[in-house]
């Protein structure tokens, strides 16, 4: 699990000598696979998201990693990163840009869209096509900042189309679905789901096959979009 002595360590760095520290972070989520579930950390974005002045950031894939390492070296101020431990499906071509606290929306749509972050963006491209198929239309934003977030487009979004779901690979309390609830909240509320793994700890297994067993695969994210769908038609 999460060590909290690790978190604790790095809050008293920031606030007493490291301000600017940097913190690269593998193994999390259930990405980490037959490790099992003492070495998954579900709880790493809620925490860190915690901590004054944090910057917390969950790239896509390996492109987004390497655009996100160059952005945090330049940026002044503390910065959490989690990367992967197992291969990632490509998102983004060479050349992509990343920009610290703004989200994008790298698929349109009007029925409801979909926020995620890290490997659970690709999952939710793979859902948007799903739900297509249906002729629902969903819009897909890769939210690889979670603190801070970028609220404008969280509220354009939801003014735009009425109903959100949030996906990513780590508990559901306190993470990106936490920071994107807290947003909509305070700007434009509306139905949202959240997909992520439901307050319990992780096990050992294939990444996919964990996905599937959790239900954070695209399949659940589709049946999500369909239930926030629902309750936007009420």
């Amino acid at each position: 699990m999460f060590c909290l002595r690790a978190i604790e360590q790095a809050r008293l760095s920031i606030a007493y000598s490291g301000r600017n520290a940097k913190i690269v972070a593998s193994h999390p989520g259930l990405d980490v696979g037959p490790d099992g579930g003492s070495a998954q950390a579900l709880e790493d974005l809620a925490a860190f998201r915690a901590i004054p002045g944090m910057t917390v950031i969950s790239p896509a894939d390996p492109t987004e990693t390497v655009a996100a390492t160059r952005a945090i070296l330049e940026f002044k101020g503390p910065v959490y990163m989690r990367t992967g431990r197992s291969p990632a499906r490509r998102v983004f071509e060479p050349g992509h840009v990343f920009e610290i606290g703004k989200g994008e929306i790298i698929r349109d749509g009007e029925d409801l869209t979909i926020i995620a972050c890290g490997v659970e963006v690709a999952r939710a491209c793979d859902a948007a096509d799903m739900l297509q198929q249906e002729g629902i239309s969903a819009r897909v934003v890769n939210m690889a900042t979670i603190k801070p977030i970028d609220r404008d487009l969280i509220a354009r979004c939801a003014h735009e189309t009425g109903a959100i779901v949030t996906a990513e690979d780590h508990n559901i309390y306190g993470g990106l679905g936490g920071a994107v609830a807290e947003a909509l909240a305070q700007t434009v509320p509306c139905p949202v789901e959240f997909v992520g793994v439901k307050d319990v700890f992780g096990a050992s297994g294939e990444p996919e096959e964990l996905a599937d067993h959790f239900e954070i695969s695209a399949p659940f994210i589709a049946e999500a979009a369909k239930r926030v769908l629902a309750r936007k038609r009420q």
